[in-house]
């Protein structure tokens, strides 16, 4: 599954992502130049099984902790805070 995939999340400006369908095309060779060729390709890959199973709310809870505590690792660093 890609969605909670960090090589799948990268910055996009409103026009690519929302009025241009997102530019896949342009958002892969941004992928492959960030994590090495062949990445995109593995990321649709993934995105394309079929039969997948879907998180449970539990599993749900602890990617959420987990990024809960990346952010505020990232605060802490930037010298930011949360609110």
């Amino acid at each position: 599954m890609t969605r909670f995939n960090e090589k799948n999340c990268a910055p996009q400006c409103v026009k690519c992502n929302g009025y241009n369908d997102g530019e896949q095309h342009k958002h892969a060779k941004y992928i492959d130049a960030k994590y090495g060729a062949g990445t995109a390709d593995h990321l649709e890959a993934l995105a394309g099984i079929r039969g997948q199973k879907l998180h449970t709310k539990f599993a749900l809870k602890e990617i959420a902790k987990e990024y809960r505590l990346k952010a505020k690792a990232l605060a802490k660093e930037k010298g930011i805070s949360l609110k």
